[in-house]
């Protein structure tokens, strides 16, 4: 980076309405298409700041999801700024628009490109990176500070581009600060209830470089480890918690809605536990004794959290088998639905030990 410039990281927000068509939605604009829609953010962006028309403004062609732009290392905003390093060093005026769309469907850096599927949820942005001089670039950075949330709304022009080639209908558009940006999505997992899991993400992305613990709701534990740039997840299986079913679903929503909000943030996670742990099959495989039950598989499903585990009984010997992630749920699933021992009455409900707290099999 050059030391007489000053990065700034924006946003360009917008709220979506429902599509009829979700996956008409296209995420990617071509060369020519983000030049016309970048054209009309650098207006908007303008009328708000003036002085930030001095400045050379980089808009990625790519509409992400807050998770998507909000991972480690902050990587849509780290390739806006390799991608104008060379335009830099062409150009005597930084006073320009730069907009990086894509040739034949693929954007020039993988940090910008969006997943090919539809998205998840309502709220989409465009990153934006804003390289002025460094004189007077911590007043620019103050005012986009107090100004954006409150005044820095996306106008009609720029909206329309966006549903002409996008296919998406927005009900808002708005400037944002890279941390307005963090701000809001806690915001809006606040309301989601899911606010509790917010600071280890937040940690991961802000603080990456020091050793954390938390004690989440649910009596969740995890850890982040610095040197190996992972968060732990102890895991406790329903034999080892302790734990009464109702207590033990709590636990097992709150470890998976920990490890699905870091997956959305592409933070690296392990599950921390002294089980076997089959990776092909992204599960843990707990060996708990010996006994005079039939063969079987047995779906154990909690009513509050849906599926725990299975308990395999093979030869006297029974294990039970935890999925880590949504895609062990569903190797394991199509497996075990397809076993002749996992008869329709060994499914849907929960079946333990009360002397022992343990998982049994299905009688």
């Amino acid at each position: 980076m050059n030391s007489r410039l000053h990065h700034i990281r924006l946003v360009a927000g917008f709220e979506t309405r429902p599509s009829r068509n979700p996956d008409a939605c296209r995420r990617t604009f071509s060369r020519e298409d983000c030049q016309r829609l970048s054209s009309a953010l650098a207006e908007d962006l303008a009328s708000v700041a003036p002085e930030a028309s001095t400045g050379l403004l980089v808009i990625g062609g790519g509409l992400l999801e807050p998770g998507e732009l909000l991972r480690p290392g902050f990587g849509a905003w780290q390739a806006l700024e390799d991608l104008a390093d060379p335009v830099i060093r062409e150009q005597d005026s930084l006073a320009r628009v730069l907009a990086i769309g894509s040739h034949q469907g693929r954007l020039p850096d993988e940090r910008l490109r969006p997943p090919e599927h539809a998205p998840q949820g309502s709220m989409l942005g465009l990153p934006i990176l804003l390289i002025v001089e460094q004189s007077g670039a911590d007043a620019l950075s103050t005012r986009l500070e107090s100004v954006l949330m409150e005044r820095g709304g996306i106008q009609p022009p720029a909206r329309a581009i966006l549903a002409e080639k996008a296919g998406l209908d927005t009900a808002h558009g708005q400037f944002l600060t890279l941390a307005d940006q963090l701000a809001l999505h806690q915001i809006q997992l606040d309301t989601a209830g899911l606010g509790a899991f917010w600071p280890p993400v937040e940690h991961a992305l802000l603080d990456a470089d020091e050793d954390k613990s938390f004690e989440l709701p649910g009596g969740l534990s995890l850890t982040w480890k610095a040197e190996e740039a992972v968060m732990s997840l102890d895991f406790l299986t329903f034999d080892e918690s302790a734990r009464t079913p109702v207590e033990y679903a709590l636990w097992i929503r709150a470890f998976r809605s920990m490890s699905a909000l870091l997956d959305s943030h592409g933070i690296a996670w392990k599950a921390d536990s002294e089980l076997q742990q089959d990776h092909q099959r992204e599960c843990l495989i707990e060996h708990s004794g010996t006994g005079d039950a039939p063969d079987s598989v047995t779906e154990q499903v909690h009513q509050a959290c849906g599926l725990i585990a299975w308990t395999v009984v093979e030869k006297g010997r029974q294990t039970n088998i935890y999925p880590l992630s949504g895609g062990g749920f569903d190797i394991l699933k199509r497996a075990f639905r397809d076993d002749p021992r996992c008869l329709p009455e060994r499914r849907g409900n929960m079946h333990y030990d009360k002397d022992t707290g343990t998982l049994s099999p299905a009688p």
